[in-house]
């Protein structure tokens, strides 16, 4: 067993599993007088963090989590059992996030993360991302060529600083 302190987990991310590994393995390098590297006490760290829905999804693996690579294990199920799959998540970016009172570099992230692992082309990330936003905007990037995304993304947020929001009004049909 490591000489360890008590580490601050972060809360567990429900809408984003591998975000929040990914946040509780940087939790872990940092832990003091040394990193946590022990796959067992990343378990039992883990295990005490989960929501109870996530916990109630892997309720298999926690209940028999096996003598080598515990945490490992626990980690790819839970990404692969409580995060959204591949088939929502192409869903949801297809049917269209909606802008809201979100950025639009903020939209294009969401649109992007969930994009990430369906190799989905950029100009047909680009065409859902300007799908998104009010007629105006789209006729003034429909001006700027190359146009990237990420270009589009931040031009954008220009765009929506200095136009008063009543002007960005989506039409009612």
């Amino acid at each position: 067993m490591e000489d360890i302190s008590a580490v601050k987990i972060p809360a567990f991310v429900s809408s984003d599993p591998a975000l929040w590994f990914g946040m509780l393995e940087s939790t872990f390098e940092l832990a003091i007088p040394k990193p946590i590297t022990d796959e067992r006490t990343k378990y039992n760290y883990c295990v005490a963090h989960l929501s109870p829905d996530a916990a109630m999804a892997v309720r298999d693996v926690i209940l028999s989590p096996g003598s080598t690579n515990p945490y490992s294990k626990l980690k790819e199920e839970v990404i692969a059992r409580y995060g959204e799959s591949k088939s929502q998540e192409i869903r949801r970016l297809l049917a269209g996030e909606k802008l809201g009172d979100r950025k639009p570099s903020e939209l294009f992230r969401v649109m992007q993360r969930r994009s990430e692992s369906h190799n989905v082309a950029d100009s047909l990330l680009l065409e859902l991302f300007l799908q998104q936003l009010p007629p105006n905007v789209q006729s003034i990037l429909a001006s700027i060529q190359p146009l990237t995304a990420q270009k589009a993304s931040e031009v954008a947020d220009r765009i929506l600083e200095v136009t008063p929001a009543q002007v960005l009004k989506m039409p009612k049909k």
